[in-house]
């Protein structure tokens, strides 16, 4: 299996200015869900109304990494697994690493962007409430 969008990313503006909410349903097919997760699906459904922040890149840093970029859609993906724990955060935080090599994101940012993540995620994903909307689904 390879990894891959099976839906376009479908966004739109909110009100705040810094947030953006799905428009439909984004469906990533994930290898190394499967896996890491045997048990569970490899299809991530982040579904329509999810307010994401894209990538959760602090403001003093934007001028490098800016919080939309090739690695828009890894981002929306990894921001959902947070939100909601899908797997462990190791996992969630491969998917991302995954992703973003599919978006061809460079080597440079790609590792740039996953070591912080593996470095300071650990503040998102224990401040993150889970959400009650669907989750995952089988192929």
């Amino acid at each position: 299996m390879n990894p891959q969008f099976l839906t376009q990313l479908d966004l739109s503006p909110c009100a705040d200015g810094r947030t953006w909410q799905l428009d439909q349903d984004f469906v990533y097919q994930s290898p190394t869900a499967a896996a890491q997760a045997p048990s569970q699906a490899t299809l991530i459904t982040v579904p329509a109304g999810f307010v994401t922040d894209l990538a959760s890149i602090p403001q003093l840093f934007w001028n490098l990494l800016p919080p939309f970029g090739k690695y828009t859609e890894a981002a929306v993906v990894h921001d959902w697994l947070y939100r909601n724990h899908l797997y462990s955060r190791p996992t969630c935080d491969a998917i991302l690493l995954e992703a973003m090599q599919l978006c061809g994101v460079n080597w440079f940012q790609r590792q740039l962007i996953y070591r912080n993540v593996r470095a300071f995620g650990w503040a998102a994903w224990s401040t993150e409430r889970p959400v009650t909307m669907a989750t995952r689904s089988n192929p």
